[in-house]
């Protein structure tokens, strides 16, 4: 996500949650992974950030949870979204070779994965 933060009330809407030209503002700028799309812009201003210290500080290290079934990227119409691989162990760095081929390290099993696809395949022919 991509917040601009400006330190001016003056631009800011009546009606916050209501979008101005596609930019979400206020409150409904600052949502997650559920409302992004192609195209979904966010104007947070200081305004809208919590006040210092009004809140205790916790802590909140990540957790892994299954993806639900219909959790899939939003993607422009006429492209499709698939999952090229599974189950790896903590893939940390991809990088692609000259011919095409996907170089995965996985930090958990201490490997480096070299993955082959034939060009616009959805999965991997060679592991």
């Amino acid at each position: 996500m991509c917040a601009v933060f400006e330190n001016t009330s003056s631009q800011r809407r009546s009606n916050a949650n209501e979008p101005a030209n596609g930019v979400l503002t206020g409150q409904g700028a600052l949502g997650d992974w559920t409302t992004d799309r192609p195209g979904v812009r966010r104007r947070v201003t200081i305004a809208d950030l919590p006040k210092p210290f009004a809140t205790d500080s916790v802590v909140n290290g990540p957790k892994l949870v299954k993806r639900p079934a219909d959790a899939w990227p939003h993607v422009p119409e006429g492209f499709k979204v698939e999952e090229f691989l599974g189950g790896l162990s903590n893939p940390r760095l991809i990088r692609t070779a000259p011919n095409g081929d996907l170089f995965i390290a996985e930090v958990r099993a201490g490997l480096v994965r070299v993955l082959r696809a034939a060009d616009g395949a959805g999965k991997a022919e060679v592991k």
